[in-house]
Protein backbone atom coordinates (compact mmCIF):
# COMPACT_ATOMS: atom_id res chain seq x y z
CA UNK A 1 0.00 0.00 0.00
CA UNK A 2 2.98 2.30 0.09
CA UNK A 3 2.59 3.06 -3.61
CA UNK A 4 -1.13 3.89 -3.62
CA UNK A 5 -1.25 7.68 -3.83
CA UNK A 6 -4.99 8.03 -3.22
CA UNK A 7 -4.96 6.01 0.01
CA UNK A 8 -1.91 7.87 1.31
CA UNK A 9 -3.48 11.25 0.56
CA UNK A 10 -6.80 10.33 2.19
CA UNK A 11 -4.97 8.94 5.21
CA UNK A 12 -3.01 12.16 5.64
CA UNK A 13 -6.27 14.13 5.50
CA UNK A 14 -8.37 11.86 7.72
CA UNK A 15 -6.00 10.86 10.53
CA UNK A 16 -5.94 14.29 12.26
CA UNK A 17 -9.74 14.40 12.23
CA UNK A 18 -9.99 10.86 13.62
CA UNK A 19 -7.67 11.77 16.49
CA UNK A 20 -9.49 15.05 17.10
CA UNK A 21 -12.82 13.23 17.24
CA UNK A 22 -11.31 10.78 19.74
CA UNK A 23 -10.30 13.69 21.96
CA UNK A 24 -13.78 15.19 21.61
CA UNK A 25 -15.38 11.92 22.72
CA UNK A 26 -12.97 11.72 25.67
CA UNK A 27 -13.59 15.21 27.00
CA UNK A 28 -17.33 15.40 26.25
CA UNK A 29 -18.22 11.90 27.38
CA UNK A 30 -19.89 13.21 30.54
CA UNK A 31 -22.54 15.08 28.57
CA UNK A 32 -23.56 12.29 26.23
CA UNK A 33 -22.74 8.74 25.25
CA UNK A 34 -19.08 7.98 25.12
CA UNK A 35 -16.14 8.26 27.41
CA UNK A 36 -12.81 6.65 28.00
CA UNK A 37 -13.26 3.30 26.30
CA UNK A 38 -14.85 4.69 23.14
CA UNK A 39 -12.26 7.45 22.90
CA UNK A 40 -9.44 4.94 23.31
CA UNK A 41 -10.84 2.79 20.54
CA UNK A 42 -11.16 5.77 18.18
CA UNK A 43 -7.64 7.04 18.92
CA UNK A 44 -6.18 3.54 18.59
CA UNK A 45 -7.96 3.15 15.24
CA UNK A 46 -6.33 6.39 14.09
CA UNK A 47 -2.88 5.14 15.06
CA UNK A 48 -3.49 1.76 13.45
CA UNK A 49 -4.65 3.49 10.26
CA UNK A 50 -1.50 5.62 10.33
CA UNK A 51 0.70 2.59 10.97
CA UNK A 52 -0.88 0.52 8.21
CA UNK A 53 -0.78 3.16 5.49
CA UNK A 54 1.93 5.67 6.22
CA UNK A 55 4.84 4.88 8.49
CA UNK A 56 5.18 1.97 10.89
CA UNK A 57 8.46 3.22 12.37
CA UNK A 58 6.98 6.61 13.36
CA UNK A 59 4.15 4.92 15.26
CA UNK A 60 6.55 2.49 16.94
CA UNK A 61 8.82 5.33 18.03
CA UNK A 62 6.05 7.61 19.39
CA UNK A 63 3.57 5.13 20.84
CA UNK A 64 5.76 2.56 22.43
Amino acid sequence: MRHDLVLRLLARLLIPFILLFGLYVQFHGDFGPGGGFQAGVIIAAGFIFHMALLNFEWVKRHVG
